[in-house]
């Protein structure tokens, strides 16, 4: 492409681009689609946690009662 564009050139590349936005848009997330997937991941993040440190304490006491 050369540096100089004529004006018929710039207003094609942007029809262009507004359409490929207008097509794309709807798929973007919302900021109440985001702050829903953050709370999710905190709850995932929270029991994921817990039901490790329960296993690990299930670990530590089947070793304790068996090999003492």
């Amino acid at each position: 492409m050369t540096a100089e564009l004529n004006a018929l050139d710039i207003e094609r590349r942007l029809t262009r681009i507004e359409a490929t936005l207008d097509a794309k848009l709807p798929t973007f997330a919302t900021k109440a689609d985001l702050h829903a997937l953050e709370t999710r991941l905190i709850k995932w993040m929270v029991g994921s946690v817990l039901a490790a440190v329960v296993a690990t304490g299930a670990i530590v006491s089947v070793i304790s009662r068996f090999w003492t």
